[in-house]
């Protein structure tokens, strides 16, 4: 009788202890739901707008000035690897109007060409936001620099958090904009790019 009292106390401790677990996961799961959305003020559920890397500017490959178009020319090359980010809204349901920020981070990956002699890479990158005309209404650049190690000759790098805010009125949503990212490229540049997109 002694060991099956001490079974159930066991059992009825395992089930305190598992019920615990499931809470914990619970709550766990729930707050990665949030941070993945738009978080609001109000109990209004919204997403974060789209944010894309725009195909075009997502890769960069810079000559040294002056010199030929060859491998051996060029300073540095790189491309756009990812964007991370997450949103805040104020929002009054009410009326159907407010504003929402959006903190954007962008992450690089670059290489050192034959003919770069300081061990970085000085670009531009771009944010801007687009409505659903394709008009830009906001386009912010960004003076960037990546330096190299000795021992290799390539580096993953990603910006801090920009941030930028959109007004919503009329009735607008998230789903009215999105956000794009790119390098800011030269004339050349970008048809250099244009050009590798046919081949």
């Amino acid at each position: 009788m002694i060991m099956i009292n001490k079974l159930k106390i066991f059992s009825r401790q395992n089930q305190v202890c598992i019920k615990s677990i499931m809470l914990c996961w619970i709550v766990l799961l729930s707050s990665c739901d949030t941070y993945m959305g738009g978080i609001t003020d109000t109990d209004v559920r919204m997403d974060c707008p789209p944010v894309k890397i725009l195909s075009e500017a997502s890769s960069i490959t810079r000559y040294t000035e002056g010199a030929k178009r060859t491998i051996l020319d060029v300073n540095f090359s790189g491309k756009i690897t990812g964007i991370e980010g997450r949103c805040f809204y104020e929002f009054n349901s009410e009326i159907g109007e407010g504003t929402v920020e959006i903190n954007v981070v962008t992450k690089f990956k670059m290489r050192r060409g034959a003919a770069n002699k300081s061990q970085q890479a000085d670009f531009q990158y771009f944010v801007s936001v687009v409505n659903d005309n394709k008009k830009i209404l906001e386009k912010r650049t960004f003076n960037y620099s990546t330096k190299f190690s000795k021992k290799r000759s390539w580096v993953k790098d990603e910006d801090s958090p920009i941030e930028l805010t959109i007004p919503l009125i009329g009735g607008q949503t998230e789903q009215n904009f999105t956000v794009y990212v790119g390098f800011q490229l030269s004339q050349e540049e970008l048809e250099f790019n244009r050009n590798q997109g046919d081949l």
